[in-house]
């Protein structure tokens, strides 16, 4: 695997990593086949020369994904997958990373506990109402400029 296409798989696991919120630990775990922490971390750093087809579909197992897509980015053959597209459906994994978040921050909790309650019209409320407090947080951030 050449020095780029190697590049684009740390930056494909990189993204997915960040838009499922996972650690290298819960893609271990995920994983269907072995592979050990310090590979991944390796393929994330962009550090791990030539994965094995075996290592591949242990990453994508890990990452809740599918193997010919990983196979695609690792290769170079896909440029339009290379950063991972949100969808409007979460897979499995990604489903159970964010419970777990919840279920481990008693103010998320109650935040959900509240939102079960709510109608579909207040439920599209809410979920406006959050984005916005996102975005404006995210705004006076930028603002301040790096630390």
């Amino acid at each position: 695997m050449q020095v780029q296409q190697q590049g684009r798989l740390s930056r494909f696991v990189k993204q997915l990593m960040a838009s499922r919120q996972m650690t290298i630990h819960e893609i271990r775990r995920n994983a269907t086949a072995e592979i050990t922490e310090s590979y991944i971390s390796g393929i994330v750093k962009g550090s791990s020369c030539n994965p094995s087809v075996r290592k591949l579909v242990a990453l994508a197992s890990g990452l809740g994904v599918d193997p010919v897509e990983l196979f695609k980015v690792a290769a170079g053959l896909d440029h339009e997958q290379e950063r991972p597209q949100p969808s409007t459906s979460r897979d499995a994994v990604g489903l159970v990373a964010l419970m777990k978040k919840i279920v481990s921050d008693d103010k998320l909790l109650d935040i959900m506990g509240e939102a079960l309650l709510l109608e579909n019209d207040g439920r599209v409320a809410a979920l406006t109402l959050l984005r916005n407090l996102n975005q404006a947080r995210l705004g006076q951030s930028k603002a301040a400029g790096p630390v």
